[in-house]
């Protein structure tokens, strides 16, 4: 049984080897549309959500409201070929996608509440591989894969994922023989299929966290899964993968740079890692990516430690393409003191724009009072839910020196005034385009939209995940406990 194994894993690398070979072009940031329509049922949901490899170390996922007539359209800006994921009711869509592509689908809700991987109608520039992706999630007839871990030893655990794997392959085999897909399709398939199995690692490490046990042997294994392969990055798995064994090796691994986190010298901890990222990793898109998103993470951490490492005269980062994002990311930072944001009076409805420093403005300007924080996008749909909510806890303070403040992130500025005009969304409404999201993002720290904060009446941040409006009383005894300080 392992030779078999065996042979079908090298034959899978011989033949990832032979497919779409993108080598250093494979980075080309470029903005994709993704629309379409949904012939809706009754009582069908109006939120439709999308996840994609975004262009920092995370996986970022978006929500829209979809309109009366079922359409919806979704925009966003990548850096290299990958999958995205739509979900819709209890269905998915698996679409693959590169710069400048626009996809237009058209969807049945009864599809999507009934069938996981359910039918629709794709149709655009380069629709045929989201196509073949959709026929080989159909033809699969097996059961959700997850391997026990209970107390299995590295080897073990391994061992089970190399069989699933070997499956995976023997199943793709079939699928190639009875539909002759892309050489495109192959390779993000066969990608696809290893680094979706390297996110069971995670899940490994998290079982010995929580038990506090240990664990010896190297889970991280590169001939299982190899942190090379740049033709690898058509899959949304494998960037994460790569975010995962950099920091299981070079930071959470390496005593020296815990050590140095954990008295808060990040620039020296950082440095570091960095460093031996470029010693031991072989030279790459792959290798460039790992320390792009250690970067990205650092930047969001702490400027300055940022800064102190960026200027130092060690190349981590070969790929121009990368190098000019960061540097971009850091000018922009630079101007954050300068920036103007747009405020609407909320009486007047006459438009303003405030320059400076916004979190100083935002204490100047509220001094004295309790601010309950919205961080929210038109575009998201959970954030839109919540305003019935809001215009309701609104009322419940109208007496008391609570300030209700609307940041709108990231978010198309027309679209802005027309939710607060037609959704009567009340407060201290305030305008940040990308480019200034970015930076306040940088300074607020929160994690998705959307996110409420509590400052106290001493200006400070005291809940950076505060509860919702539709809480209930759980938010009212929060912003109370805030007002008898």
């Amino acid at each position: 049984m392992k030779i078999l194994i065996y042979l079908a894993l090298v034959t899978i690398s011989i033949l990832i080897s032979c497919n779409h070979d993108y080598h250093g072009n494979i980075i080309k940031e470029g903005k994709v549309i993704i629309e379409g329509v949904i012939q809706l049922s009754e009582n069908a949901s109006k939120v439709i959500s999308l996840s994609y490899s975004s262009d920092d170390y995370r996986t970022d996922r978006r929500t829209e409201i979809i309109d009366s007539t079922g359409r919806f359209k979704f925009d966003f800006i990548i850096l290299h070929p990958q999958d995205v994921l739509l979900q819709y009711e209890e269905g998915y869509a698996i679409l693959y996608v590169e710069a400048s592509d626009s996809l237009y689908l058209k969807i049945r809700s009864t599809d999507f509440q009934n069938e996981r991987f359910p039918n629709f109608i794709i149709s655009g520039t380069n629709p045929n591989i989201s196509r073949e992706i959709l026929a080989y999630k159909q033809s699969k007839n097996t059961k959700d894969f997850k391997p026990e871990i209970g107390n299995k030893a590295v080897v073990e655990y391994l061992e089970d994922i190399k069989q699933y794997i070997a499956l995976q392959d023997s199943i793709l085999s079939v699928f190639r023989k009875s539909n002759a897909p892309s050489s495109g399709f192959l390779n993000w398939a066969k990608k696809d299929m290893v680094y979706q199995s390297a996110n069971y690692l995670i899940d490994f490490k998290f079982h010995h966290f929580i038990n506090k046990t240990q664990f010896t042997g190297d889970l991280f294994d590169k001939d299982l899964f190899p942190v090379n392969d740049d033709n690898a990055i058509v899959s949304s798995t494998y960037g994460l993968h790569l975010w995962h064994y950099a920091t299981d090796r070079y930071i959470q691994k390496d005593s020296t740079v815990m050590n140095l986190i954990n008295v808060n010298d990040l620039s020296q901890a950082y440095t570091l890692c960095l460093s031996n990222i470029v010693t031991n990793e072989e030279a790459g898109i792959s290798r460039d990516i790992m320390c792009y998103r250690i970067l990205s993470a650092l930047f969001e951490k702490s400027y300055e430690d940022f800064l102190s490492v960026w200027k130092s005269d060690m190349p981590y980062i070969n790929n121009s393409k990368l190098n000019a994002i960061l540097q971009n990311r850091k000018a922009e930072y630079e101007l954050q003191e300068n920036f103007s944001v747009s405020v609407l009076h909320p009486k007047t409805d006459s438009e303003k724009e405030v320059i400076g420093d916004f979190l100083t403005i935002l204490n100047n300007e509220y001094k004295g009072k309790v601010v309950y924080l919205d961080i929210w996008a038109t575009w998201c749909g959970p954030c839109r839910s919540e305003i019935p909510h809001a215009i309701e806890l609104h009322q419940y303070f109208k007496n008391e020196p609570v300030t209700f403040v609307n940041l709108c992130m990231s978010s198309d500025k027309t679209e802005w005034k027309e939710a607060i005009k037609n959704q009567h969304i009340n407060g201290d409404n305030y305008y940040f385009d990308k480019t200034k999201s970015g930076l306040m993002r940088n300074l607020l720290k929160w994690e998705g939209f959307p996110t409420y904060m509590i400052i106290n009446k001493n200006g400070e941040i005291v809940d950076r995940s505060a509860p919702r409006p539709s809480s209930g009383d759980k938010i009212k005894v929060e912003l109370t406990k805030y007002l008898k300080e």
